[in-house]
């Protein structure tokens, strides 16, 4: 995710598809490679077998790694149509997971990494920061399964920023978001991409 991994780095076009779980299947004739290493931002050249990868920093995440596989293999699976009123709000949240919840999380992992100890009130500002997306995605989920209705990639790139938060922020007492995460966990696509992880509730 865009916030919490940053630095240098290096991530193929098939590893783009491991984080999403369920675009499994999506590509799978063609072969992915490698991205070169670089410095933050700096995007490989795409051929017809390669991912355009932005090794990854704040602003340079998985969204637009999703969202190129979806559209060169996704034959419409995974996002309304483009262009429909839907697939906006579908854009709205796929960005908001990236670039807004992915954020704060960063931010915790990156003082944590510089900072020891740690300074409380550094990451109670940004624990705090990171719930109001939680509410947010609590509010979105009243009465719906998923964010737009029907499990999109949207979904996949807030429920990342939701598995950090299963590891990052203390319990809460968002209890759609709680179930809204429960529902994702027990997808086939997050099955496998959790199997060697031991991922519980939310609030946890």
């Amino acid at each position: 995710g865009g916030g919490a991994r940053t630095g240098r780095g290096r991530r193929g076009g098939r590893r783009g598809r491991g984080r999403a779980g369920e675009l499994d299947g999506i590509g799978d004739d063609e072969q992915g490679s490698d991205s070169e290493e670089g410095e933050i931002g700096d995007v490989s050249q795409p051929d017809d077998t390669t991912v355009p990868v932005a090794c990854v920093g704040a602003e340079h995440g998985s969204c637009h790694v999703v969202q190129y596989i979806l559209d060169r293999y996704g034959d419409g699976r995974l996002q309304p149509i483009v262009g429909s009123p839907a697939h906006a709000i579908y854009m709205q949240w796929s960005w908001f997971g990236e670039a807004t919840f992915a954020r704060p999380l960063g931010e915790i992992v990156n003082h944590r990494r510089n900072f020891d100890p740690e300074i409380p009130a550094v990451v109670e500002e940004m624990a705090n920061r990171a719930l109001l997306c939680v509410k947010a995605v609590n509010d979105a989920v009243d009465g719906k399964a998923f964010l737009l209705g029907e499990f999109t990639a949207a979904d996949i790139m807030v429920g990342y920023c939701l598995m950090l938060c299963n590891r990052l922020i203390p319990s809460h007492s968002y209890e759609n978001a709680n179930q809204y995460w429960t529902r994702l966990c027990q997808m086939n696509g997050a099955v496998k991409a959790f199997s060697d992880l031991n991922q519980g509730p939310l609030s946890r």
